[in-house]
């Protein structure tokens, strides 16, 4: 069965009405000035970014207290995202792309222009030979990101109905986002968590002694994280995933918890002392676990989590093990921004004609 959704008529016709035909069950866009195979198969080069960063940008939006704001959640967004909580991004880390460039794809119902070939390991089967002939430059990318991702949402359990919805949806939100828009995104994110891992964690080292410096950095580190980790309801994409943004907001929270170690409660008065309120809470416990911190405080937090405990910092080796840990975290979470961004798909070339 034909594949390229019907949004294409509503989606591409705002931009080259007299181009857009539709036939065929599935709404296939026939274009006057079809695409080159070659173009095609250029175009699966980014196409992980592409489909990894909208899924960050659903998964958010669909754990957001605030909403999707002006953006839908697709009908099998649940099936694709919650009902196996990362298996969407395990099937794209594995995933290989069969790409036939003289043939159709073989289904169930007979030639496609995309299908499943394997469940386990994930393989889908991508036709430019058939893709070609229905797109142009102007529609190409997002089409054929859009079919990657329907072809995706079958290894997640979506029905035929589901896997058209999610189609529909990726090429009404990525129609006009661009690689370079994606890629700032990306570099300017990366930049805050890995120069916190890389050199800033360094730096409070060195400025263990000097209480006033240390708070310094602390409270700088603290606001490029948070801008770095931040969430626009509006953007169709994101960096981060639900799990990344709850480290992010674990490192946050462990950077805030420093803070009041180091600087105190009186930013204009750092002195290396737990605030006094806090530590009452907590009687005199030596280890502080999230939880714990954010029922001492009454603050609402998201569950996330680290792979340490925070303690009490009492002398400097406490504070020397905690902005480590805090460095090591930040370079887990640094470390995923780059696979994403650097690791394309596996492709496999198929020439054969049928």
């Amino acid at each position: 069965m034909n594949k390229l959704v019907a949004l294409a008529i509503l989606v591409f016709s705002l931009q080259s009405p007299a181009a857009i035909r539709v036939i065929g069950n599935g709404g296939d866009a026939v274009e006057d000035n079809p695409i080159s195979v070659a173009l095609l198969q250029n175009y699966l080069s980014d196409s992980k970014l592409f489909i990894v960063s909208w899924l960050h940008g659903l998964e958010r939006r669909m754990n957001s207290k605030f909403g999707p704001g002006k953006f839908v959640i697709p009908k099998g967004s649940d099936k694709l995202l919650t009902q196996k909580p990362g298996a969407v991004y395990s099937n794209i880390e594995r995933l290989v792309v069969q790409f036939r460039s003289n043939a159709a794809c073989e289904s169930k119902s007979g030639d496609s222009d995309g299908s499943v070939a394997s469940e386990n390991p994930p393989v889908i089967c991508i036709s430019g030979f058939n893709l070609a002939k229905k797109l142009n430059e102007g529609n190409a990318k997002v089409q054929l990101d859009a079919l990657i991702l329907h072809e995706v949402s079958h290894l997640l359990g979506t029905t035929e109905e589901e896997a058209k919805a999610i189609q529909e949806q990726y090429i009404q939100d990525m129609r006009f986002v661009s690689k370079y828009s994606i890629l700032k995104r990306y570099r300017e994110s990366g930049e805050a968590v890995l120069g916190f891992n890389r050199y800033v964690a360094f730096q409070m080292l060195q400025s263990a002694d000097d209480g006033s410096k240390l708070c310094e950095l602390i409270r700088e580190s603290y606001q490029t994280l948070l801008s770095a980790f931040s969430f626009d309801n509006q953007d169709p994409i994101d960096v981060f995933e639900e799990r990344g943004s709850k480290n992010g907001a674990a490192l946050l929270k462990s950077l805030d918890i420093l803070k009041l170690h180091v600087c105190g409660k009186n930013p204009s008065n750092p002195k290396p002392d737990w605030v006094k309120e806090y530590e009452s809470g907590f009687a005199d416990k030596k280890v502080v676990t999230l939880l714990e911190w954010d029922k001492n405080s009454g603050e609402k937090y998201p569950g996330a989590y680290l792979p340490f405990r925070l303690k009490k910092v009492e002398n400097k080796d406490d504070l020397f093990n905690e902005i480590i840990n805090l460095g090591a975290f930040a370079g887990i979470i640094g470390n995923q921004i780059t696979r994403d961004t650097m690791i394309p798909f596996e492709v496999e070339i198929n020439d054969a004609k049928k």
